[in-house]
């Protein structure tokens, strides 16, 4: 896993975090506009409300009184007052392209007629507004006389006292939905004779508001599209923000790494329980009542407390150009050195966060730290510990192929343990690793061994590792620190890498 791939797994959760606020966002701004399109769609039935109730009022006000009474069944459709009146209301359905229809009634003049009982007296010109060349029957002018059911439509009956329009579209078969408008036309002395309808049809209706939809859609859309670049960049700038913070604590620590290896540069001695004899003889490197490690070889290792109730441990296997061994080998022992000292006892110095106590999380820190110093020609193969002195339990994880591990239990029994290896730390890649759990009972000694120096001839690691574990099996009931004597002494002179830890 590289850098980049950790970051865009790093950015996944506010990744889905911005999304989700885009979403928010998007409906916090329809909030607004679903009740401007409600107000919108009452204000556009009003407005038409008024225009048809207007237009009505004109209407009826240029019609004389006297015309209209001498107009009162089909017989009168032929005579000088009906034409007159039709021409009326022709001109004003074509001053106003949105009218349809206009008519005039009066009540039925049958005794005991409801009040919504309603008779034509002139209608408007049939014409052919689908253009089909005929007149439909939504398209035919009424006759005098014809009767007309205005139950359902209380704004035409309220029209014999006053000016009035329907609330909303109405059904009026078998003519197209209308929402219509109605003034009552009066004679010399007050009184009603006949009332003026106005109609517009629902489709005039639905095209003056899907203007308004369109207008409401693309406001919505602008504003959307704006609080989503508003929220993206404030997350870019937020995660550029960390990302800077991030470098910032990478380069300090960074730097202390660098401080560190020039200062055991400049020193004839390595660090505390890290240095050792150039000669790479076995020796003694932690030796408490609970826990003693004995070591052998130059690989880089050490032995440290973690806490009262935890030891950690390390053997690393350097493998790459031998000009930068030696370079190599103090940026290992100085990185591991800041991890296991936490840079606590360094003045203003840059701590590494880490829970030292699991395995998978320092390699997975070191490959981090580690790996962005190395050469690109150089590798690391590492193997970092934890012994749970109260559980009798040790935990392992392992980086690269060339670490080995030996079991001797407490019986004297000699196995070579399988371990979950992962990448080895190399330059330009991060990767993740697993912990390997482990029985150390009282007397239970665990040996790590670089394989890299078993074999410097060319000999097989397996077969090599094969003549280790021979010489482990003949060297039982021995101490500590003559066992791993014993097991370094076949290789004189190669100064094999390897680390041996006891539990008391």
């Amino acid at each position: 896993m590289d850098a980049t791939e950790t970051t865009e797994k790093r950015q996944d959760p506010k990744r889905h975090s911005s999304l989700g606020w885009i979403l928010i966002a998007w409906l916090a701004a329809a909030l607004p506009f679903v009740f401007l399109y409600v107000i919108s769609h009452r204000a556009i039935i009003n407005e038409i409300r008024h225009h048809v109730k207007g237009v009505a009022i004109a209407s009826a006000a240029g019609i004389e009184e006297d015309l209209l009474e001498q107009i009162h069944d089909a017989a009168d459709a032929n005579t000088p007052a009906y034409a007159s009146v039709q021409r009326h209301l022709a001109r004003l359905i074509e001053d106003n392209s949105d009218v349809r229809f206009i008519y005039a009634m009066r009540r039925s003049p049958e005794p005991f007629s409801p009040v919504y009982a309603y008779q034509y007296i002139v209608d408007a010109p049939a014409r052919d507004f689908d253009g089909d060349g005929k007149i439909g029957p939504d398209e035919v002018s009424q006759l005098p006389g014809a009767p007309y059911d205005a139950s359902k439509l209380p704004a035409m009956v309220e029209a014999w006292e006053r000016p009035s329009a329907d609330a909303a579209v109405s059904p009026d078969p078998p003519y197209p939905d209308v929402i219509s408008g109605y003034a009552p036309v009066r004679g010399t002395d007050g009184r009603t004779v006949a009332i003026i309808g106005v109609d517009i049809t629902a489709h005039t209706v639905s095209l003056k508001w899907r203007v308004v939809q369109v207008v409401i859609v693309s406001v919505w859309l602008l504003i959307g599209v704006l609080l989503t670049l508003i929220v993206h960049l404030y997350y870019q700038q937020t995660a550029a923000f960390e990302e800077i913070k991030r470098l910032n604590e990478e380069l300090a620590v960074r730097h202390e790494l660098l401080r560190r290896t020039n200062a055991q540069l400049s020193e004839l001695e390595a660090m505390h329980s890290w240095s050792r004899p150039s000669s790479g003889e076995p020796r003694m490197i932690f030796d408490e009542y609970y826990l003693r490690a004995a070591l052998s070889g130059r690989s880089p290792a050490a032995v440290f407390d973690v806490d009262q109730d935890h030891v950690g441990f390390y053997l690393a296997s350097i493998s790459g150009a031998s000009a930068s061994d030696a370079m190599v080998r103090m940026l290992v022992r100085t990185a591991l050195a800041t991890l296991a000292e936490r840079a606590s006892a360094i003045s203003g110095a840059a701590t590494v966060y880490v829970d030292l106590q699991s395995p998978a999380t320092v390699l997975r820190v070191l490959s981090s730290l580690v790996a962005k110093e190395l050469p690109e020609s150089e590798s690391v193969s590492l193997i970092y510990g934890v012994v749970d002195l109260a559980r009798n339990q040790c935990a392992v994880a392992v980086a690269g192929p060339s670490i080995a591990m030996l079991h001797w239990r407490s019986d004297e029994e000699v196995e070579v343990l399988q371990a979950l290896v992962g990448p080895a730390l190399c330059a330009g890649m991060e990767s993740n690793y697993e912990a390997q759990p482990i029985a150390l009972a009282e007397g239970g000694r665990l040996v790590l061994v670089d394989t890299t120096t078993l074999a410097p001839s060319g000999r097989s690691t397996d077969d090599a590792l094969a003549a280790l574990v021979a010489v482990a099996k003949r060297v039982k009931g021995r101490a500590l620190l003559d066992q791993v004597a014993r097991l370094a002494e076949p290789y004189e002179g190669v100064a094999v890498g390897l680390l041996a830890v006891e539990a008391r």
